[in-house]
């Protein structure tokens, strides 16, 4: 460890003036304290109750000046498509060059990246005016990424790496989660052994002592006592009475969870042990053997006899119950979906649990003493050095979107004549976030990463949304609810590379990304923003899956240093995420105040990236909108609108949903109209446009689109699940962007001659 290494970060070298353009951030909450002083806080109800002020008018610009911003969508590979269109006709028409912002969420975070680095590193080939714009049409770098659609997984090679890479990450995570509740129950079982003695035979009845009953009935009854005294007396300060109401329900809460303990899984292990198989002597029921395998062999039996049923009733039986399931009611799908994420989670560690807790109170042999202390050692080693977003699908979509999203041109020489080529920038050799800024290209607006900031805490966002924007850019990162710190002065606090990255990186570039698990390099801010599977996922959350998506490794959520404890000045930068943190990720606990915030796909906030414009005081916006809502839906537009209005006061003119719907019944993805110059006023009542562009198809179209929506119904519509493009339709998507924008633009312009 170097000598500066765990001590609170200096600010180090100067960082970028902070952006003046957008509100200053809401007041942050006072840090929650933790031990003893927590426990006091918990018992007397103490700590502020201020609700941060959310909404924030935006800073316009001067009057007659205005600010054009741009946006493409979140949307997988399919909004990028559109957005590389979109901006190749921007950029004809110097709408592109003219911005101060370029904003992306998820798939249109993508695009937007790819083009500022590719712009920001290739300014000799940039030179010639008659270079063409990135990523269009004739350059070099789209020739590359249409040879590399398949970027995720590239041949029958990238489809084995992906799906072995997928296969370890799910095996240890499911290792360490299993692992550590089964070491958990044998702990439980050693102090049950001692409890319990009649535990240890399956014929003898247990018996519960005195102890047993007061651990539950005290917290019981001091709760219901609580309960009593606010119905009888009722306490006319509001603070005594928040206080018995807290009482009240967490000891009543607490009983119930010692009961469970105390008294059912004993009970549970009990006529687990009466139905199972003894293997070491079968038939007779006793034995060491057979105790100790008593819970495994039990529901092996019921495993068993379940499939049974199923083998008896045949394929025609089966397939028959599978359609009466899909006749029912979609609500009571729904119903019984939840029930089966809420069931089967929490029992699969429940069953563990109750094998550990089996095992220990029959005693172990000297191997199987080994074998837990083996397994106690690897999840301590784990536990102390492990980060669970390694092993997450993160590091690896991060990975494969630098193969084809982080590019250069570069000017050769061949043969006497000058050639313009593109090369994939090396990872250790990708600049900084902070290094996306350079005085001498005017020509290219900010750009703008949008994700989201899961937040749990009550009150502090509205019931059932739970999340915030959380924005990096090269100036700036962080968001109006979390607090903004300069990115350079963000970058320096995470710059850490524990002992083991050390050797492994030795010889390699000093970048301060180069090894580290977690760092805010673009491309891993990309991969951020387009996080759209997550335990957590702000206002698409799903609490029944919460606990399914972490068990089974779908977690493509980071969790990143808190920019409120940078900016203090007080972070530590050898704090780490730990395995501790999958139980945060299940229980959907993100404190605004803790260390660490999980940030996932900006989707999850707002998908558009449109509300972080407003927040910017943008007059002239030009939305590029390929979310997949289909032909007469508007509603990724609307719930934009809804945040903009709630948030910064701004206010739109009606849009006519009809002129989006379906030509005809016939034809529901050809849509009348695929754009829309739609009038916003802020709060302060300056007046804004907005040019809202949809991948809607309309009649139109050229005709090779026309022709490839009759072969590819889905078309333009495919889902975001679908990120295997072939060349066929990564240039469908992209050909639509430039003829929606085209039309786009030319009624913009016919609109500002009649203004």
């Amino acid at each position: 460890m170097g000598p500066d290494e765990g001590r609170p970060v200096s600010t180090g070298p100067e960082p970028a003036p902070p952006s003046v353009d957008r509100p200053d951030p809401a007041p942050f909450p006072a840090d929650r304290p933790t031990g003893l002083a927590a426990l006091k806080a918990w018992v007397l109800l103490e700590g502020s109750t201020d609700q941060p002020l959310l909404f924030a008018e935006p800073t316009s610009p001067p009057v007659g000046e205005e600010r054009v911003g741009i946006c493409c969508s979140g949307g997988g590979l399919r909004s990028a498509s559109f957005a590389f269109g979109g901006m190749q006709v921007l950029w004809n028409e110097r709408v592109l060059q003219r911005a101060r912002y370029l904003a992306g969420v998820s798939g249109g975070s993508y695009a937007v990246t790819a083009a500022t680095i590719l712009r920001l590193r290739s300014k000799a080939a940039f030179a010639d005016p008659a270079a063409p714009a990135p990523y269009a049409l004739g350059s070099p770098e789209l020739d590359y990424l249409r040879n590399r659609t398949d970027y995720l997984a590239p041949g029958p090679s990238g489809r084995w790496n992906l799906a072995l890479r997928f296969v370890i990450g799910v095996g240890v995570n499911v290792f360490v989660v299993f692992t550590t509740i089964y070491l958990l129950g044998l702990g439980a079982g050693w102090l049950y052994g001692l409890a319990l003695p009649g535990l240890e035979d399956p014929g003898d009845e247990v018996s519960f002592g005195w102890l047993a009953y007061a651990i539950v009935a005290v917290p019981f009854v001091l709760g219901v006592l609580a309960q009593l005294v606010d119905l009888l007396f009722r306490p006319a300060a509001e603070k005594r009475w928040r206080r018995l109401v807290r009482w009240s329900g967490s000891l009543v809460a607490l009983a119930l969870v010692a009961a469970v303990f105390v008294f059912v899984v004993p009970a549970v292990l009990v006529a687990l042990r009466r139905v199972s198989i003894d293997w070491a002597t079968p038939g007779t029921g006793t034995g060491t053997g057979g105790r100790s395998a008593s819970v495994t062999g039990a529901l092996l039996v019921i495993l068993g006899s379940a499939l049974n049923v199923a083998s008896k009733s045949g394929m025609s039986g089966i397939t028959a119950a599978a359609g009466k399931v899909r006749a029912w009611p979609r609500k009571l799908l729904k119903i019984v979906s939840n029930v089966l994420l809420w069931v089967v989670g929490p029992l699969t560690l429940a069953v563990t649990f109750l094998v550990g807790v089996d095992l220990t109170t029959d005693g172990w042999s000297s191997q199987e003493l080994l074998a837990v202390v083996a397994l106690g050692a690897v999840i301590g080693l784990l536990g102390w050095q492990g980060n669970p977003i390694a092993w997450s699908a993160q590091p690896f979509y991060k990975r494969r979107l630098r193969t084809v999203f982080s590019l250069e041109r570069v000017i050769e020489d061949h043969d006497g004549q000058t050639r313009v080529r593109v090369r994939a920038i090396p990872q250790e050799d990708e600049p900084r976030l902070s290094q996306l800024a350079d005085a001498e290209v005017t020509d290219w607006p900010e750009l703008l990463i949008c994700a989201a900031a899961n937040v749990s805490d009550l009150g502090l966002t509205p019931p059932k949304f739970g999340v915030s924007g959380f924005v990096f850019s090269q100036r700036e990162l962080g968001g109006h609810l979390v607090g903004y710190v300069p990115t350079a002065m963000y970058e320096e606090a995470i710059k850490h590379r524990r002992g083991f990255q050390k050797v492994l990186n030795s010889g390699t570039s000093a970048a301060a990304t180069a090894g580290q698990i977690r760092d805010v390099s673009p491309l891993s801010a990309v991969s951020i923003s387009g996080a759209a599977i997550s335990p957590s996922m702000g206002r698409m959350t799903r609490p029944a899956a919460r606990m399914m998506l972490t068990l089974l490794n779908l977690r493509l959520g980071v969790w990143l240093p808190n920019p409120h404890h940078v900016s203090e000045g007080t972070w530590d930068r050898t704090q780490r995420v730990k395995p501790r943190f999958l139980v945060k990720e299940m229980l959907g606990t993100n404190s605004l105040t803790s260390r660490f915030l999980y940030v996932t796909d900006g989707g999850h906030y707002e998908n558009l990236g449109l509300v972080e414009l407003l927040r910017r005081g943008c007059t002239e916006i030009w939305c590029l909108d390929a979310a997949g809502d289909h032909s007469g839906q508007l509603s990724t537009l609307g719930q934009a609108q809804a945040i903009a209005r709630a948030e910064l006061g701004v206010e739109f003119d009606p849009i006519d949903i009809d002129a989006f719907a379906p030509i005809d019944d016939e034809h529901p993805n050809l849509s009348k109209n695929n754009h829309a110059i739609v009038p916003f006023r802020y709060a302060n009542k300056r007046e804004g446009r907005l040019v809202y562009v949809r991948e809607a198809l309309v009649p139109t179209a050229p005709t090779d689109l026309i022709t490839y929506q009759r072969t590819r119904p889905g078309f333009p519509y495919d889902g975001t699940g679908d990120q295997f493009y072939d060349v066929a339709q990564f240039e469908a998507y992209r050909r639509l962007g430039v003829d929606a924008v085209t039309q786009a633009h030319a009624s913009y312009r016919a609109a500002a001659v009649k203004r």
